[in-house]
């Protein structure tokens, strides 16, 4: 399966991922306290810049790094494809100009 990932489509599980992670953690985690409930107000499609006010910074609605071209530079993408094998960990994240590089290789 091939899923197009941006902000806004990992802004939408931030809430369920932030609770699952914090939730019962308050007194381990006390600067969380009450982002749970701030984060679920935001309702089920919310702005990725609101989420980073709340949270304090933008790593939970960060595009990930390509896993082919990370290496080489060090580059912020608005889209990247994430190609799943099925499992939570089993992806391959890559961006558009290797999707690009590597479809030129078919055509040579």
């Amino acid at each position: 399966m091939i899923l197009k990932v941006t902000r806004e489509t990992i802004a939408k599980s931030v809430a369920d991922r932030f609770e699952k992670q914090y939730k019962g953690k308050g007194n381990i985690y006390p600067n969380h306290f009450g982002k749970i409930e701030k984060l679920k107000a935001l309702g089920k499609t919310p702005n990725p810049d609101d989420i980073e006010k709340i949270i304090g910074n933008d790593s939970w609605t960060r595009v990930p790094s390509c896993n082919n071209c990370d290496e080489e530079r060090d580059r912020d993408f608005d889209v990247v494809y994430s190609l799943t094998g099925g499992g939570e960990y089993e992806s391959f994240i890559i961006c558009p100009d290797c999707i690009n590089f590597l479809y030129g290789l078919t055509k040579k």
